[in-house]
């Protein structure tokens, strides 16, 4: 789970750094959470998805809280809808999973 959150942190930091033209940073930072992901990630990318837009959702959220502004209001509300449509998509795609099984995202090899 803790590395679900770097790539998030990654991710963050890839799109800072290309927002203030370091296209260096940028690429390293790509890199790496590209080489985490297909790494630890590569059969689980619903739980991985659903940490990014979880952790973005909580750091945009309270940035929209303490300080509103039109794209922290936007990035939450985007982030909230990209995590209800992962849900619903997962539901989809896996009809007999009960509302229990939510750990089973994290196993090996869900199917």
């Amino acid at each position: 789970m803790c590395l679900g959150v770097v790539v998030a942190f990654l991710l963050i930091m890839t799109g800072t750094a290309f927002w203030r033209l370091r296209f260096g940073e940028a690429a390293l930072f790509l890199g790496l959470a590209t080489g985490l992901t297909l790494l630890f990630f590569r059969k689980r990318l619903t739980a991985l998805l659903a940490l990014i837009i979880s952790t973005i959702f909580a750091l945009a959220g309270l940035r929209a809280i303490s300080r509103p502004s039109a794209p922290g209001i936007l990035l939450t509300f985007a982030a909230a809808i990209g995590g209800y449509l992962l849900i619903r998509w997962d539901a989809r795609k896996h009809p007999d999973r009960a509302f229990g099984d939510w750990k089973s995202l994290f196993d090996e090899s869900p199917e």
